[in-house]
């Protein structure tokens, strides 16, 4: 039974390091195979916390979610705030 791609996300605390140097979201990426429903691929990114890397992010996740991948999102950003990037993503 396809249930279709899901989106989970998990808040946590980067290492202390300067701003700049913690990355906005590290994402895990994976495809299914149709027939068996097992995992054929699974692709780990780490984005930077800065323009360029948050606008990869927002495009990726939604390619990737109307892709059929599974998304699986650990970041400091609140889940709030991530729901924002996104919906901005998708009026573009």
């Amino acid at each position: 039974m396809d249930l279709g791609p899901s989106f989970s996300y998990d808040r946590c605390q980067f290492e202390k390091k300067p701003f700049t140097k913690r990355p906005f979201a590290v994402v895990r990426f994976t495809a299914y195979d149709e027939v068996y429903e097992e995992p054929l691929k699974v692709n780990e990114t780490s984005y930077p916390n800065n323009p360029k890397g948050i606008s990869a992010f927002k495009g990726q996740i939604l390619a990737a979610l109307d892709a059929g991948f599974d998304i699986s999102v650990i970041t400091s950003c609140p889940i709030g705030k991530l729901i924002e990037l996104l919906d901005f993503a998708a009026s573009q």
